[in-house]
């Protein structure tokens, strides 16, 4: 009966240790006072499916959380705002701007044709990426109104990682290269074309990390700091019924100016007609008329002759 008992205790220590230790930690819930596990209807100890599946779940989240941290996002906005004091408002876009960590990349002012109407502004900023959110819900309540919006984002871990892996077999190609420019260096049977051929190879390999490493530092700076593109409106106001300080008098009498104005011209225009053109005309159409009488009195008496001539 001992042997008996001995068996089925090494039988049992064997089991709970192929299934691992996890399953008897979390077995243990109803029966952990009695000291024996709780038992479902059926038969099978209770919790034994919430002991396997809770490990794999935290296991999971914990490997997700990890991934998304891991990844390499660019984060990008564009707002359009409205207010009637579009510079004001670009002067407490720029403080809160600066008290987030960021700065303003670059702005640009276009005055406006109407008279009292503010310039439209386009200005990039640029803020930590952990800081976007807050920023822009920021902004938009400086503005009178958000007219549009946009947010985006572009992935780029996949060539950051690229990028990493290209840099370490670089790397270790330029090591071996200098491994092998030395043992050229000290080999006195080498010629100078294989000298002049490493120190170029290593030449191109340190050109293509030189690339690398620029390109890898300009995903960091875009990584790392947020992108918002802001355009600033100023409002539109139409032009009122009646204008402000409109006086009907004055009106009437610019009318009326108008109107001794123009018989002014009239009476001008006649003047220099008789005194300027007048004079001008008589000088040139009398002899001219003259002429054109003479010679139409000639006419008529030669065909007087030729009429006479046969009755003779």
């Amino acid at each position: 009966m001992r042997t008996a008992i001995i068996t089925l205790m090494a039988m049992t220590l064997l089991f709970g240790a192929c299934s691992g230790g996890d399953t008897s930690d979390l077995a243990v819930s109803d029966g952990a006072t009695t000291g024996a596990p709780a038992m479902n209807d059926t038969g099978d100890v209770g919790g034994e499916s919430v002991a396997a599946e809770a490990p794999q779940d935290a296991q999971l989240l914990a490997y997700q959380r990890d991934v998304l941290e891991n990844r390499k996002i660019i984060q990008q906005a564009t707002l359009e705002l409205t207010d009637d004091d579009t510079e004001g408002l670009f002067s407490r876009i720029t403080t809160l701007v600066e008290r987030s960590g960021g700065f303003v990349a670059s702005a640009e002012l276009t005055r406006s044709d109407d008279e009292g109407r503010g310039p439209f502004i386009n200005l990039t900023i640029r803020i930590p990426a952990d800081e976007m959110t807050s920023t822009l819900s920021s902004i938009e309540d400086l503005a009178d109104e958000v007219t549009a919006k946009t947010i985006g984002s572009q992935d780029v871990t996949e060539e950051y990682s690229d990028i990493e892996a290209q840099l370490r077999n670089l790397t270790a190609y330029e090591d071996e290269l200098l491994v092998i420019l030395t043992e050229v260096r000290e080999n006195s049977t080498s010629k100078a074309d294989e000298l002049l051929s490493v120190f170029e190879r290593i030449r191109q390999v340190r050109d293509e990390i030189e690339r690398l490493e620029g390109r890898q530092r300009l995903l960091d700076d875009l990584i790392s700091l947020a992108t918002i593109d802001i355009s600033l409106f100023p409002e539109y106001e139409g032009a009122p019924i009646v204008d402000e300080g409109w006086q009907p008098g004055d009106v009437v009498r610019d009318a009326l100016r108008a109107t001794v104005d123009a018989f002014q011209s009239i009476v001008d225009g006649l003047i220099w007609v008789a005194l300027g053109i007048l004079p001008i005309l008589l000088a040139i159409g009398i002899p001219l008329m003259g002429i054109v009488l003479f010679w139409r009195k000639r006419s008529r008496t030669r065909r007087s002759n030729i009429k006479t001539e046969p009755q003779q």
